[in-house]
């Protein structure tokens, strides 16, 4: 897809998304109180079965934990948000909601955390990733950026719970963390004020990675596939809640990036990928 084309289709996307989110709210209310989820767990069970259909092209990633009797469900969403429209660098943007669903006692909570995904990102992604083709046959065509986005929910709060350890032991005052996707790398922002969020700035597709970046993506992507069902990309919704603690999971997960985690924390402090991102950011 063309530079112009793309940015049409990202501002587009922009004047739909709140609409778009509001009635994903009201089918997740509606569903919720017909369902009755809290009252048994034939309910529970139908309940969850059919969210996916729900929250449709929003729903990003789903997490079944907790035990037989007292079952959760956490769900990985976006959300427009005007009070939380905007990044640090004033740009449009989306937010990533972790839904926390608890069966028993009955609670529901959602935590902004996670990442922010700004509008360049999502013009990059349409740009770099999605021919014209692809887009005029999609079912939601302004939503197939989202197809990139399978892995940020993980890796997001992969970086937020190790960005105080970072800090502390640097004297940086920001990093840019990459998250793997599909078809390249998004990069991201965090900085020693603000530990709590990825700010994800853009995306660079594979054709354009250097060859240890391209490396970093395929050794995150076969860690990641290593544990499949975990909790670590609802952190820290979990552990706030206080009805399990995530520090195995991420214990586990530490054992398995340990052999290349020179390379993942050199590539998120290295000059070049500071320079990468101011370069296309400002193209």
């Amino acid at each position: 897809m063309d530079p112009s084309l793309a940015r049409g289709v990202k501002n587009q996307f922009f004047r739909e998304i709140s609409k778009e989110v509001e009635l994903a709210t009201e089918r997740y209310t509606k569903h919720t109180r017909s369902n009755k989820a809290w009252t048994s767990l034939n309910n529970w069970n139908r309940y969850v079965t059919e969210i996916e259909s729900i929250f449709s092209y929003f729903l990003l990633q789903k997490f079944i934990g907790g035990t037989k009797r007292k079952p959760i469900l956490c769900i990985s969403t976006l959300d427009s948000d005007p009070r939380k429209k905007f990044n640090s660098w004033n740009e449009q943007c989306l937010n990533s909601v972790q839904l926390l669903i608890i069966f028993s006692p009955w609670h529901v909570d959602a935590v902004y955390s996670g990442y922010s995904l700004s509008e360049h990102t999502i013009q990059r992604i349409f740009e770099r990733s999605i021919s014209v083709d692809k887009f005029r046959n999609a079912e939601k065509n302004l939503f197939t950026f989202a197809l990139e986005l399978s892995e940020a929910a993980f890796w997001s709060s992969f970086w937020i719970a190790r960005a105080l350890d970072i800090f502390k032991s640097s004297a940086t005052d920001v990093i840019y963390p990459v998250i793997p996707t599909k078809s390249g790398l998004l990069f991201g922002e965090m900085t020693r004020e603000k530990i709590h969020k990825v700010e994800i700035r853009t995306f660079v597709s594979d054709d354009m990675l250097f060859e240890n970046q391209v490396e970093l993506k395929q050794l995150m992507l076969s860690a990641r596939s290593q544990m499949r069902v975990n909790s670590i990309a609802f952190f820290p919704s979990i552990q706030l809640s206080g009805i399990a603690d995530q520090e195995k999971d991420f214990s586990d997960f530490g054992e398995i990036v340990q052999p290349f985690e020179s390379l993942l924390f050199e590539v998120a402090s290295s000059q070049r990928v500071r320079s990468q991102l101011s370069d296309d950011l400002y193209q």
